[in-house]
């Protein structure tokens, strides 16, 4: 397969693509197939700008029909069809055309037994890993059919069908180089053996259960990250502290933190003003302290926090939704700032108002 191209319907494609079972295959592309309003002017063709990038392409008119690849002239003759599109006679369709090697995405494969994904402005991301390590060095670069890919994102890293039986949740630690701006979703979910990972000085966005269910003890999220997803970290269990300081984030999102049964103590970072849905439900922590700008803190936010001993709120928070700090059966007191002005009646708390 090292020279082979599957062809497959366009909205196929990412199905294909994501099938281990297929990534044999060098290159896998996928065929358009247009829907568009009948030709009308009496002569049966319609007029595409870029013919040679369609496979099918299927009139929908009074009388339907279909071919093959169109002519050297970049008609198609379609017999008798009937409808109008814009008054010119003609079915313009030059915007919907794509031609193939832009629509398509190749794997690239490396010496080293990464996969990635090809983007047209030479950029890639990991899509899968090495099976047999236990530490991953994601290169920042990879050369293929004379071209250099910078490698700026991970998708996915896991592979379930290892040729050699082990799995890629082995892994123990991961270095990713500077390159690399984005952690998508679920790129690291489940690695249950993964203690800690190097991160890049660039990254700017981690995506949702990006670090699910990881053994993660400590990880170091650098300044330049302006989003993390939700669930981010959930259910990391290893997890005691995490410092979000230098970051830009606006917003815990739910469930980021869920389930860190360990974790005891967090700095967040002055732009946050949002405290999500879930966001420490289930953690240990001790003491919270909430910076100025804070606005709201979501339903459950806390909740089920049984070491939590201390609160300490801003004088900007406005919404304190239910069961926030619910079943935090340590926490004795709390002085709720005179700016709030929706407090859920289900706290099972002291509250005083600050003076």
């Amino acid at each position: 397969y090292d020279h082979a191209e599957l062809h497959v319907l366009q909205e196929s494609l990412r199905a294909y693509k994501t099938a281990y079972s297929w990534k044999e295959f060098y290159r896998i592309l996928g065929d358009v197939i247009l829907y568009v309003p009948g030709d009308v002017n009496g002569d049966g063709e319609v007029d595409i700008a870029d013919a040679n990038s369609v496979i099918e392409i299927i009139i929908n008119g009074g009388n339907s029909g279909h071919t093959r690849a169109p002519d050297d002239d970049g008609e198609i003759a379609m017999g008798q069809v009937t409808g109008d599109v814009n008054g010119d006679g003609e079915v313009n369709i030059v915007t919907i055309l794509m031609a193939m090697p832009s629509v398509s995405k190749a794997y690239i494969y490396d010496e080293n037994g990464f996969m990635y994904i090809e983007h047209d402005d030479l950029t890639a991301a990991v899509y899968n890993c090495p099976d047999d390590v236990d530490t991953l060095r994601i290169p920042s670069h990879v050369t293929y059919n004379g071209l250099t890919y910078t490698v700026t994102s991970i998708r996915y890293i896991v592979n379930p069908y290892p040729s050699n039986g082990i799995r890629a949740d082995d892994v123990v630690h991961i270095s990713m180089p500077n390159t690399i701006k984005t952690i998508e979703d679920n790129a690291f979910e489940n690695l249950y053996s993964l203690r800690s990972v190097d991160m890049s000085n660039s990254l700017t966005s981690i995506g949702d259960s990006a670090f699910r269910s990881c053994s993660l003890e400590s990880i170091n999220i650098p300044g330049t990250v302006t989003s993390i997803g939700r669930s981010a970290f959930a259910s990391c269990w290893h997890l005691t502290h995490m410092d979000l300081s230098n970051t830009s984030i606006s917003k815990i999102e739910e469930d980021t933190f869920w389930g860190c049964m360990n974790l005891e103590s967090i700095d967040l970072p002055s732009s946050v003003t949002t405290i999500g849905r879930n966001a420490f439900a289930a953690s240990r922590l001790k003491h919270i302290e909430l910076p100025e700008g804070v606005t709201t803190i979501g339903y459950g936010a806390f909740s089920d926090c049984d070491s939590l001993k201390s609160v300490t709120l801003p004088e900007s928070l406005a919404t304190i939704m239910g069961w926030a700090f619910g079943y935090c059966t340590a926490l004795q007191e709390m002085f709720i700032p005179r700016g709030v002005n929706s407090i859920s009646p289900d706290l099972s708390i002291k509250l005083f108002l600050s003076l």
